[in-house]
């Protein structure tokens, strides 16, 4: 029999055990027989049971790390007074008190005298509250399970093997050693397993700049390596494996199977294997099962729920018919998005469904039952219930929603499916520890026995890559090993000693976390036995996590120093890749950066959107104005900042439309002007409300709303009546048409005022920020939309300035260009001083050639947008702040080509 220190190890062993027997051919022999403590005790415990020798206390239910915790919060609530529990991290304190348990029976912890805390004696009190529900229940924990398992083997009731070698301890217990004595004194042969030592392995030490680029500096080495020798056992060691386990995934598949990332590849064997699974609620089958179960714990109280989680639910595929009406949700969401509220109920979202498919045509008809199945809750959702009948409930409700969907499920999805209707088992069997609860209390316990649970599909074929937790590689053995993240803020781990027993005893004791000296043998001891775990080693630490720099741990700095490696001038490991090892990784190279040309007659939406898209980067007008890809708006309570501007905009337009010229404006009293804005504003709410009669402002809301509105125009109008020159509103957001370089851009001017001599000014509104004026002077207009205004008028006749209007209620004033200086307020003309900041005389020689440049820019744009020009080219991506379809330039990627010394494709 041997005993190993993890599960890893027992399996590892038992596999390195195989793969000699397939080697020799030959022979056959048993498998070997490995286990954990643990398990052991478990087989031993279920043979005296059979044999009738187990006694009264292996007769107990043992409670699991889950029910162990509800038992010690129940023992917790318990002891506090009524409404104490409110005002404690109950949890937290179960946690700790469970571990405190532990330490006390195997580690006979005992509190000395004279140093117990206030928080030792509150715990002696909850202990001695879950002892007597443990009695009355006829349960045990498992500490006290493996304590009785020892007193059995002392009595000599059990069959025990020959010999028993234990493998892999390096941090022995008080159980443990108690265990040896007793195998020994039953004549049991007790020895450690002796593992097949690399004596003197070759070591190199590397210092990396961040995380990220030790993780892709390993992804590369381990893609070499295999790329060298196919058959090479690699390990990967992760102090913090839980934290940077998705990382590690994302580079090694990035290095390792880049053909793999499509969604039909998910199952496809990977050269790598984790020891580490995730929690299973994290799994999307199951995340969306427990969302389902939380949809209908919030309906059976009319709650309400973050419109963002309907979304995600809508796009799931693991409910209703969630193939046959998939392209309708993704429509329903889109509109719900616009629509709703950030926050609706249930109710609401049944509600705008059926609105959204009022032509009666059944493209929603499966989801509007499933819906309707989690909605209407009964009324016995609302009363107290044993976890068993909620355990019921849920698979009912499930059922009704229509979960896991329509499609087949593959082997992951259904291994998970399994895993959680056996969490769904484990609430079932909770009905003694937590008596009746509510559906909140039930729906809690279900995602807590889902996070606990560390879901790992069954690994197909045999990975060469193991990437395993730090005690979990003690023991294994592989070709070639690196262990990563060797900083001292890390490794050793820092002590951590539990805050309801004392300090002094935990170190007498020597136990886990108990100090730094206890943790730092228990590194030394692991970290020698890494030393002999595989004949080439690497490891690796980061230079800095984000602002702070980080240290070597000190066991890493003793093993450079004996080994003559100078910390201060660590290697660097070389590039990660090259031009040739990045070729190699792709299907095919194309030249994508020529899109399909403007045919006669095709007709592009966009206006003057698509030209600062295509001014700023080819792909992104391409992508956004040729394709229509777009990011779906987020929902907010309220208006946007875009609804608001539009709401400005109407405003204005009813006031000018109602006041027309300036002299009618300097006629009104402000008694006369305040009642003609809150006319304008009021008529623009009401558009606003038609436009949206499903959802229209909330009457506090929109009062709210009015008066914000007011003192904007108000702001505004006190900019307008500090304007010299006589002027006429022409027209106010006019649709017009422009023909440049044969392609039409639809425009909406907000306004043009003609003076008293007949020049006009172009004015835009911004209620946010403006550009700055130097961006009307730069070769590719990067912000074409004054410049634009200026093609309106006919080629001799251009405006005579153009001009954002900033209407906001802080620094509200116009800012522009203009032929002449005085035609605006703070608006310059371009002989100005502050014009020819801007535009240089050398290049702009008067008002005529600052239009020409605009026109003859403009059109150069157009003619790549026909021409079909959809490069990813970015001068600054800081112009990209509105890019909303930024993952389609991968610009990730393209920094990583360069990283890689090679110019990526245009």
């Amino acid at each position: 029999m041997i005993l190993c220190a993890t599960s890893r190890l027992a399996q590892s062993l038992r596999w390195q055990d195989d793969r000699v027997e397939v080697a020799a051919r030959n022979t056959r022999w048993p498998t070997l027989n490995t286990a954990t403590v643990t398990q052991w005790f478990s087989t031993l415990a279920e043979e005296a049971q059979l044999r009738g020798s187990a006694g009264a206390t292996l007769s107990c239910r043992v409670l699991d790390r889950f029910e162990e915790a509800l038992l010690w919060e129940r023992a917790i609530d318990e002891s506090l007074a009524d409404g104490e529990a409110d005002f404690f991290d109950v949890p937290g304190m179960a946690a700790a008190a469970a571990e405190a348990h532990e330490r006390i029976v195997v580690w006979g912890i005992a509190p000395l005298a004279g140093v117990a805390t206030e928080e030792t004696h509150a715990f002696f009190r909850w202990r001695k509250k879950f002892l007597e529900l443990c009695s009355k229940q006829n349960l045990i924990d498992s500490a006290q399970y493996r304590a009785a398992i020892l007193a059995v083997i002392g009595s000599g009731d059990m069959r025990l093997p020959h010999k028993v070698y234990f493998a892999g301890f390096d941090h022995i217990t008080p159980h443990e050693l108690r265990l040896q004595d007793l195998l020994l004194a039953r004549g049991v042969a007790v020895s450690d397993w002796q593992f097949s030592d690399v004596v003197t392995p070759a070591v190199e030490v590397f210092m990396l700049a961040e995380a990220d680029a030790e993780h892709r500096a390993i992804a590369q080495w381990a893609a070499k390596q295999l790329a060298k020798n196919p058959e090479m056992q690699l390990g990967i060691v992760v102090p913090n494996l839980g934290k940077s386990r998705d990382a590690i995934e994302a580079v090694l598949d990035d290095a390792l199977h880049p053909l793999m990332s499509s969604p039909s590849q998910v199952e496809a064997p990977r050269s790598f294997n984790f020891s580490l699974g995730k929690p299973l609620s994290r799994h999307p089958l199951i995340n969306v099962a427990l969302e389902l179960i939380a949809f209908a714990t919030l309906a059976s109280s009319a709650d309400e729920v973050e419109q963002s989680r309907v979304s995600e639910l809508l796009r799931s595929p693991y409910w209703s018919a969630s193939i046959a009406e998939a392209d309708t949700r993704a429509q329903l969401e889109a509109s719900m998005r616009e629509k709703l509220p950030a926050t609706t109920t249930l109710a609401r979202v049944r509600s705008f469904s059926r609105w959204f498919d009022r032509d009666d045509n059944q493209h929603l008809s499966q989801l509007m039952t499933h819906l309707a199945g989690i909605d209407s809750t009964p009324s016995q959702w609302k009363r107290r219930a044993a976890p068993a009948i909620w355990a019921v409930r849920f698979r009912e409700l499930l059922q009704a929603a229509g979960w896991p969907g329509e499609r087949r499920l593959a082997s992951h999805e259904y291994q998970a499916r399994q895993a959680f209707m056996g969490e769904l088992d484990k609430l079932a069997v909770l009905d003694d520890i937590v008596g009746e609860i509510k559906v909140r209390d039930a729906q809690r316990r279900l995602s807590q026995l889902c996070n606990v649970h560390v879901f790992q599909p069954e690994t197909i074929g045999e990975p060469r890559i193991q990437v395993v937790g730090m005690l979990e590689a003690a023991g294994m053995h592989f070709d070639a090993l690196w262990v990563m993240g060797m900083t001292d803020d890390v490794w050793p781990p820092p002590p951590a000693p539990n805050p309801l027993l004392s300090s002094e005893s935990q170190r007498r004791a020597g136990s886990p976390n108990a100090s730094a000296q206890v943790q730092l043998e228990f590194a030394r001891l692991i970290h020698q036995r890494l030393l002999r775990c595989a004949p080439q080693i690497i490891f690796s630490f980061s230079h800095m996590d984000g602002a702070t720099e980080l240290r070597p741990s000190p066991i890493l700095a003793a093993l450079a120093s004996d080994r003559g490696i100078k910390m201060d001038a660590l290697s660097h490991p070389p590039p990660l890749g090259g031009g040739d090892d990045y070729l190699a990784l792709r299907a095919d190279d194309r030249v994508d950066n020529i899109a399909p040309s403007v045919g006669e007659g095709e007709h592009i939406h966009g206006g003057t959107g698509l030209l600062q898209a295509q001014a700023i980067c080819p792909a992104w007008a391409y992508f956004r104005y040729r394709l229509g890809a777009t990011k779906l708006r987020a929902p907010v309570e309220g208006l946007d900042p875009s609804a608001r501007g539009r709401i400005v905009h109407e405003a204005l337009r009813s006031f000018w439309v109602a006041t027309k010229v300036s002299a009618a404006l300097l006629a009104l009293s402000n008694t006369e002007r305040s009642a003609a804005i809150n006319i304008a504003v009021n008529a623009a709410l009401d558009a606003f409300d038609a436009d949206h009669r499903d959802a229209p402002l909330p009457p506090i809301f929109r009062a709210l709303e009015c008066e914000r509105l007011q003192h904007l125009l108000g702001n505004w109008i006190a900019v307008e009546l500090q304007r010299e020159l006589p002027f006429t509103v022409v027209c106010a957001e006019e649709k017009v048409t422009v023909d440049l370089a044969g392609i039409e851009c639809n425009l909406r001017i907000d306004r043009i005022d003609e003076l008293s001599d007949g020049r006009r000014i172009v004015i835009d509104y911004k209620t946010g920020t403006t550009p700055a004026l130097k961006k009307l002077a730069e070769p590719r207009l990067a912000e074409p939309q004054l410049p634009i205004y200026a093609t309106v008028a006919p080629v001799d006749q251009p405006p005579a300035a153009v001009a954002y209007g900033r209407v906001r209620i802080d620094d509200a004033r116009f800012e522009g260009i203009a032929a002449d200086d005085g035609l605006l307020p703070g608006v310059a003309g371009v002989d100005s001083d502050k014009g020819r900041r801007v535009f240089k005389a050398q290049q702009f020689a008067d008002w005529q050639a600052v239009v020409r440049f605009w026109r003859s820019s403009l059109a150069d744009i157009a003619r790549e947008v026909k021409a079909g020009e959809a490069s990813v080219r970015v001068v600054d991506e800081a112009d990209l702040a509105y890019c909303d379809v930024q993952p389609l330039l991968r610009l990730a990627e393209r920094r990583t080509q360069w990283e890689n010394g090679m110019q990526p494709l245009a």
